[in-house]
């Protein structure tokens, strides 16, 4: 399990580096308005929060307590980066994580263990890869 963590904490300091998923500041705002006329009007903290996630960087995290507007920033943040023309899928540690994720947000989620069986089955078979 502790190779198992050093794994992803190598992967997701690699993936923080890169900036390939920037959001433009007019469909940030586009998504921000959209949200205000649906009575979701975000804190100095969830702007600063959506803006950090889609600046550009290929990953973003985002940490708070229960019912503090995580998962309503995320399907902001999900309309503007399918504004920018990027498809969004989410990932959880478990099974319940990832539906209340997509509940809360729009963003399709799976475990973080389903994706990587799936990228497995798809290294070793000679048929298509998974869209995932």
């Amino acid at each position: 399990m502790i190779e198992a963590e050093h794994r992803l904490h190598r992967a997701a300091e690699l993936i923080a580096k890169r900036e390939r998923h920037d959001v433009r500041d007019a469909d940030r705002e586009a998504v921000m308005a959209r949200a205000g006329e649906r009575g979701l009007v975000p804190s100095r903290e969830q702007a600063d929060a959506l803006a950090h996630v889609t600046g550009g960087r290929d990953l973003g995290i985002v940490v708070g307590h229960a019912g503090t507007g995580k998962s309503a920033l995320l399907g902001v943040a999900r309309e503007a980066w399918e504004a920018a023309g990027y498809e969004v899928r989410g990932v959880a540690l478990s099974g319940i994580a990832a539906e209340s994720l997509e509940s809360g947000s729009g963003i399709a989620s799976r475990t973080i263990a389903s994706v990587e069986h799936g990228w497995d089955r798809a290294a070793t078979c000679s048929g298509p890869a998974m869209s995932w």
